[in-house]
């Protein structure tokens, strides 16, 4: 198949595919393994995080970062090319120049893990120098642009229990968990929030575990309900978690919220959505980078990128993703909605992860085009389709992945949606 946005030099996308990585999430999700196990395998496929430790040497001779908060006018000129306006993640290469009008101000992430902090009126011209006298981020923080780093597969990936969990068939008739769902806990206390059951007269939470806990029963009356527009007609149900379920830290559980329609109807039941408070020294860690992180006084947007990204090095969905909804509320961005959608992918909520990839891919479709970004947002695609066994679905989108890591060049990436065509193919 031809693309014809494939003009654009191979080795310029080849030079920052791998800045579609990000904070320990992967942004090309490409790279994640098809399982070749059933759907119900125990095991979510490998997720790709960066291995941000590495020599400089190793790290990209021409992109030196990219942008992430930004306020006012503010205009990047790649070196002898024209200037544009800034966008979110806005690629730098060495010797970029970036404008800022009176008033504005903006955020550079450079590969060496140091922020720089502009304000207008001013003219910057980015190199390493001017990198190296940025701010060193905190920890583990220190992979929001991993640049020229290398994938790694992570075998740690969260487990999830039984059969892929979300259907659509659930909307309506089943109380689908949004939160927390499948994730690691920092707090003890999570909101639960459910997408409701529109004839339901009352709500039973009941939570499994190493210890016996009471189910609590909620009265429809006495919810907070609220109109969702990714699941129309059905509204969001918000939960207080009961103050008597008190979890041990490192222990796994399981939560379950079912729907009672009428007195003498049995209950709908949820499909189970796995908890699992942190290690009491992962949590203490976590809590110290996100005080540091906080401390360093950012604008917001690069603030609450750092913090997600943080959480989901940790799986700590449930705080992750509302982050990156805020970011995209006020810059979006093609590739953090693919990275939203991977994220909804990882805690198995298929339709919030296909309405992320097609957003990003809309996006690229109105404005510049990213093939890199494409195809692991086409890849993401094809994994949801995949996950439901829908695989006459899933197949086109593998294979627009594939044309585009092999027009790209990026070997490990069309390794694995090559494979991913191959196993959708068989099944069919």
């Amino acid at each position: 198949m031809f693309i014809s946005f494939l003009h654009t030099p191979v080795r310029r996308w080849q030079s920052w595919l791998r800045c579609c990585i990000w904070a320990g999430v992967a942004l090309s999700t490409a790279a994640c393994a098809l399982p070749s196990a059933p759907v119900s395998a125990t095991l979510a496929p490998p997720t790709p995080v960066i291995d941000a430790v590495q020599p400089a040497a190793n790290r990209n001779a021409e992109l030196i970062g990219v942008l992430t908060g930004f306020t006012g006018e503010v205009t990047v000129s790649a070196p002898g090319g024209e200037r544009t306006s800034a966008a979110l993640f806005h690629p730098l290469l060495i010797g970029a120049t970036v404008e800022l009008s009176a008033g504005a101000s903006a955020t550079i992430h450079c590969l060496d893990d140091r922020l720089l902090v502009l304000a207008g009126p001013d003219q910057v011209t980015v190199d390493t120098a001017r990198c190296a006298g940025g701010e060193r981020l905190p920890g583990s923080s220190a992979r929001l642009v991993p640049g020229g780093g290398r994938l790694r597969v992570n075998q740690s990936s969260l487990e999830l229990e039984g059969e892929t969990r979300e259907a659509e068939g659930d909307y309506g008739n089943l109380p689908v968990i949004l939160s927390p769902r499948n994730t690691n806990l920092l707090e003890l206390t999570p909101v639960v929030q459910w997408i409701e059951v529109p004839d339901a007269t009352e709500y039973v939470l009941e939570l499994s575990g190493p210890a016996s806990f009471a189910p609590i029963t909620l009265k429809v009356e006495g919810l907070s309900c609220m109109e969702e527009e990714r699941t129309t007609p059905y509204r969001l149900c918000t939960g207080h978690w009961p103050a008597e379920w008190q979890l041990a830290a490192g222990k796994r559980y399981f939560l379950t919220v079912s729907a009672r329609t009428s007195i003498a109807s049995p209950l709908r039941r949820s499909q189970r959505s796995s908890v699992r408070p942190l290690d009491a020294d992962t949590a203490t860690q976590v809590r110290e980078e996100v005080s540091a992180v906080e401390a360093m006084g950012l604008d917001r947007v690069t603030t609450d990128l750092l913090l997600a990204g943080l959480y989901a090095g940790q799986e700590v969905y449930a705080q992750a993703i509302p982050l990156f909804e805020g970011v995209l509320a006020v810059q979006p961005a093609p590739v953090l909605y693919v990275t939203l959608g991977d994220a909804y992918r990882a805690i198995d909520l298929q339709r919030f992860a296909a309405l992320a990839y097609r957003q990003a891919l809309d996006r690229l479709d109105q404005g510049e085009d990213n093939p890199a970004v494409r195809a692991a947002a086409e890849f993401g695609l094809g994994m949801v389709e995949y996950s439901r066994m829908q695989f006459a679905l899933a197949e086109p989108h593998f294979v627009m992945a594939v044309e585009l890591y092999r027009q790209l060049g990026a070997e490990e990436e069309l390794r694995a949606a090559q494979a991913a065509l191959e196993e959708t193919q068989r099944r069919q």
